[in-house]
């Protein structure tokens, strides 16, 4: 328990009639005089306001939304960009990173008013109308030059890269959702119509000719499609038609097994290059596969270390493996040609399949520069020239003109007779008589008596 002092008066004095400190006549600070006024914006040309922003909703370049009275205009730098529109963090004014995917338009009060029809008088006649607008689902799209009638008009789908909006909610010909003349973005009034036609809403073939002598492979979202991959992608069953497309080389590569750069999807142009329309089917190639022997002079000197002890050693250079994992300084070879992996940061594309190393240039130098060869194993590509001279089989096309400067003398007597006697006698008469006399015949002439 706390004990309590008293005071004696005695000993203290009296209390002081005022306190010795006296409280401030005024705060020492005033508040602002009036509040920071809220910045104002004004009205944007399209009118009343657009359809108010859904976090989620998958935005094109140039759509236009509504927030807090506000109008943003989702920004057109590319089709890549347009994607954050509708991601958590880019939210039009609140997002941290709104300013990277939204352009402030202005404000707006109310809603928009609908366009005003077109005049008739200058558009043309086309006849009978196509078929009516329709909504196009995932891995199908309007190609440029299609047609489609709405309210007794033709439209025409436009060009790359608007036409990947022709078959979107939101982009229907004269029909605007919450976005104010979108539908001009995607489609074009081309003139008047009345009755039916056969549908055109197959692509216009003039503008495409004819690839390879048949169709590739038809295109399944998700396969794993690497560059220089061709694939044909139907784009209308009656007739059939399709177009043939192929994966683009280098980075872009990467982005062709990816369902939204697939054929006929908004970021279509980024991942393929069209080709031509292909008719019939081939049969499929396989790719070759490349054998390279072991070569067993391609050495490279390693260092190991174990503990303390630091040793090099000799291991053979293998061909490159795009299933290994390859790190700074490794030497693979293609062949007898050595490639090494380059150091941080290209290292980490010494490990994907675009920037395999070949013996041609490529997007390989990126991420391998050359080594030199390995001493070769192989045959020469050229073989050497014999000096020997080679033997005639034949005998020479014509005799020579002359006859040889001496007559060879034989040794032996000819196996066979002359075929007719010689004109002159011999120059000696042989050396012994014969044995019998000759069987002569004297012919009777003049001067000559036959002898009894």
């Amino acid at each position: 328990m706390k004990k309590t002092r008293k005071l004696d008066p005695a000993t203290t004095g009296a209390p002081t009639k005022n306190p010795t400190r006296k409280p401030t006549k005024t705060p020492t600070r005033k508040p602002t005089k009036t509040p920071t006024a809220a910045p104002t914006f004004a009205a944007w040309s399209g009118g009343g306001c657009p359809k108010q922003y859904a976090l989620g909703t998958s935005y094109n370049m140039g759509d236009a939304v509504a927030f807090d009275g506000l109008v943003y205009k989702c920004k057109s730098v590319s089709a890549a960009a347009a994607m954050w529109c509708g991601m958590n963090g880019y939210e039009p004014k609140e997002g941290l990173h709104w300013e990277m995917a939204w352009e402030r338009l202005g404000s707006c009060t109310g809603s928009i008013t609908p366009t005003t029809s077109p005049n008739y008088s200058t558009l043309a006649d086309y006849g009978g109308c196509p078929g009516p607008w329709e909504t196009k689902g995932a891995g199908d799209s309007y190609e440029p030059g299609s047609k489609v009638s709405a309210n007794g008009l033709v439209f025409e789908c436009n060009v790359y890269p608007y036409n990947q909006h022709c078959g979107q909610i939101g982009y229907e010909p004269m029909v605007d959702s919450g976005t104010p003349d979108a539908w001009k973005n995607a489609w074009t009034v081309k003139g008047y119509c009345e009755g039916s036609m056969s549908p055109t809403s197959a692509p216009n073939f003039s503008s495409l000719s004819l690839y390879g002598n048949g169709c590739p492979e038809e295109y399944v979202s998700g396969t794993d499609y690497n560059a220089g991959d061709k694939i044909a992608y139907t784009v209308s069953s009656s007739p059939k038609r399709a177009v043939v497309y192929e994966c683009k080389q280098g980075g872009p590569s990467g982005w062709c097994p990816e369902p939204a750069f697939g054929p006929g999807k908004t970021y279509t142009e980024m991942a393929w290059t069209k080709k031509g329309y292909c008719e019939g089917t081939i049969a499929p190639t396989s790719s070759p596969v490349v054998f390279y022997p072991d070569i067993p002079n391609c050495m490279n000197e390693v260092t190991v270390i174990n503990g303390n002890i630091t040793t090099v050693a000799s291991e053979p250079i293998v061909a490159y493996n795009s299933a290994k994992t390859y790190k700074a300084g490794d030497i693979v070879r293609i062949g007898a040609k050595k490639f090494k992996c380059k150091p941080y940061p290209y290292t980490g594309w010494c490990n994907q399949a675009v920037y395999e190393p070949k013996l041609e240039a490529g997007y390989w130098s990126d991420a391998w520069t050359t080594d030199g060869t390995c001493d070769s194993a192989f045959p020469t590509s050229t073989p050497s020239i014999s000096v020997a001279p080679s033997l005639s089989k034949k005998p020479s096309a014509a005799p020579s003109l002359q006859p040889s400067g001496s007559p060879t003398t034989s040794k032996k007597p000819s196996l066979k007779p002359s075929t007719s006697p010689s004109l002159k006698p011999s120059l000696k008469p042989s050396t012994s008589p014969s044995l019998k006399p000759s069987a002569s015949t004297v012919v009777p002439g003049p001067g000559n008596a036959e002898r009894q």
